[in-house]
């Protein structure tokens, strides 16, 4: 597959969203794989980044396989590019 398939492959293709609200609930969809989960640090694939949230309380919830939502007190995010994605 060419060059064409690869730039139709990045318009096209489903990127993450986040969505943050105050500081104690956080959307994340299209989460591919939770690396590291406990009650203050979670750590999980969203395709084209790595997510990291760090806070007190933290507790998941799946939507039906679309993502997670982030409950707890989040004091912080941190996005770094995933440089090992599957679908490269």
């Amino acid at each position: 597959m060419g060059r064409l398939y690869e730039k139709t492959k990045k318009v096209f293709a489903l990127q993450t969203s986040t969505q943050i609200y105050d500081n104690n609930q956080l959307i994340l969809s299209k989460c591919r794989r939770i690396y590291e989960y406990n009650d203050i640090y979670l750590k999980a694939d969203a395709g084209s980044v790595i997510v990291e949230i760090w806070g007190s309380d933290l507790s998941i919830d799946d939507f039906a396989n679309e993502g997670i939502a982030v409950y707890g007190k989040i004091d912080s995010v941190s996005f770094t590019e995933n440089n090992k994605r599957e679908d490269k």
